[in-house]
């Protein structure tokens, strides 16, 4: 049979030794698995404050360790993005009405409001001036010096259910949004501005 499958004739105890690293390997993916099912239980009972990250240690006494996730960074490039389910007819709401009505009007005045803190601040009308770009992955769609899509729809441009568009701000003032979009709405859902017509 050796000779046939071209094996190699081995002594007992290495494969014997092999043998047990399979099991032990299972028994590792189950506890991991079971540590993880655990903390997926916090999520999705919304007890956000109650989860931990769970990591094996190389200290056979004390085998797990854990820590308490930390609440977003605003200097950190990943925690200080700003993510928003958009819903949005795509057939029906082209690029211009998307960045005059949701981004001119109701994102910029949500920022500007965070951005001061004092709804009575005022500002200048040059310091009030937004200027951003609007970009779907890594596709440029809009900016301060390029609006040849606003008269396109977003389906039109390849936007569809489950991308992104997001709004970079030219200064680096605030932090950047990015619009999630989900599944049509027959109904506004951005407070404060006449965005029915794209949302129908």
């Amino acid at each position: 049979m050796n000779d046939a499958l071209h094996c190699s004739v081995k002594a007992k105890v290495p494969v014997e030794m092999a043998g047990n690293i399979i099991p032990a390997i299972a028994t590792t993916n189950a506890i991991i698995a079971g540590l993880i099912v655990m903390q997926a239980m916090n999520l999705l009972s919304c007890d956000i404050s109650a989860a931990q990250n769970v990591f094996l240690k190389a200290d056979p006494s004390k085998p797990l360790g854990i820590y308490v996730p930390q609440p977003p960074d605003p200097k950190c490039a990943v925690c200080r993005d700003v993510y928003i389910p958009f819903k949005v007819d795509l057939s029906r709401c082209t690029l211009g009405e998307f960045v005059l009505d949701v981004v001119g009007k109701w994102l910029k005045q949500g920022l500007r409001g965070d951005a001061n803190g004092d709804a009575d601040a005022e500002m200048d009308e040059e310091e009030d001036e937004f200027e951003c770009s609007i970009l779907e992955g890594g596709r440029v769609l809009a900016d301060l010096d390029f609006d040849d899509n606003h008269g396109r729809t977003l389906a039109h441009l390849g936007v569809e259910r489950g991308k992104m568009l997001t709004v970079l701000d030219e200064d680096e003032l605030y932090r950047p949004v990015h619009f999630c979009v989900c599944e049509p709405c027959v109904s506004p859902s951005l407070p404060g501005t006449d965005d029915a017509k794209l949302l129908q």
